[in-house]
């Protein structure tokens, strides 16, 4: 039996982070599509039985905000939580967040509490078998070295740029979350207009291509991005040929895929910089 946990207060900031760095609008985010989201990131040896969801409806005036406004933003998060749990065996875990704004992390230490609590009993009561956590937070850590005493197998996701890599590494299994994970987070038509990169590595003519940008990776070698048919590729040189290891109908997401799942293989320049083609030289 599989079971996943979610610490909702930071799969949310963590999407609406990712997202807002590369997308003016502001872009909704589908917790019961996470499920979907783990098989596309092959993070998913079983379908989970159960999800829970641990999360606080935050009742903190924000500002100058009526009673009428706050009243309908509260009650936008209670319609929210709602929505997950009409999905079969989605499970809310529901804390309220009251009082002067200090912090969220700091007072949605009763939730993450019986996040800890519910995860220990399942795993006590042989309820589980695998566990997966989708939290960041290097206080967990202390829970997963519990879950693994217990036999529990268990993977930890987090952010790439959030997430504690203490944590991942105490996990039988530390996966990170990218671009890709969250955009299967986004409503379906957002993903039309927004087609996630293709990164199936194919060989490319540079004749039939314009160049955009280069740069010097790491490793030494000249990356390249290109465009050719209102497709832009990023290419590295492999042997005598360029290699187009990622493209996109959309500059900004080919830079948003690209510093998600390229920054850790040595391969993106630490600055881009433009191809001059007035004068056909690289600046």
């Amino acid at each position: 039996m599989t079971y996943l946990f979610i610490d909702g207060g930071y799969l949310r900031t963590s999407f609406k982070d990712c997202m807002s760095r590369y997308h003016s609008e502001e872009v909704d985010c589908s917790i019961r599509a996470t499920t979907n989201a783990l098989h596309q990131l092959h993070a998913l040896s079983a379908i989970p039985e159960k999800m829970f969801y641990y999360d606080c409806v935050d009742e903190r005036r924000d500002g100058n905000e009526s009673d009428e406004q706050l009243a309908r933003r509260v009650k936008a998060q209670e319609d929210r939580f709602n929505l997950i749990r009409d999905a079969p065996g989605w499970h809310v875990r529901e804390g309220r967040l009251v009082g002067a704004r200090k912090g969220v992390r700091q007072r949605q230490k009763p939730v993450d509490i019986l996040l800890a609590v519910e995860m220990l009993s399942h795993a006590f009561n042989k309820n589980m078998h695998e566990a997966i956590l989708i939290a960041g937070d290097d206080d967990f850590t202390p829970l997963v070295e519990e879950l693994l005493r217990h036999g529990t197998y268990v993977q930890v996701l987090s952010d790439r740029r959030s997430g504690s890599l203490h944590l991942m590494h105490t996990a039988d299994v530390g996966r990170r979350m990218g671009y890709p994970f969250y955009w299967h987070l986004t409503p379906i038509g957002f993903q039309k207009e927004h087609p996630l990169p293709d990164d199936a590595s194919v060989a490319f003519n540079v004749d039939g291509g314009r160049r955009v940008e280069y740069g010097i990776c790491e490793a030494g070698e000249k990356v390249e991005i290109f465009e050719s048919g209102g497709v832009f590729h990023f290419c590295v040189p492999r042997e005598r040929n360029m290699v187009s290891k990622v493209r996109a109908r959309d500059l900004r997401m080919l830079r948003a895929y690209l510093e998600y799942e390229f920054s850790e293989r040595n391969l993106l320049p630490e600055e881009w910089k433009p191809f001059n083609s007035a004068t056909h030289a690289l600046e």
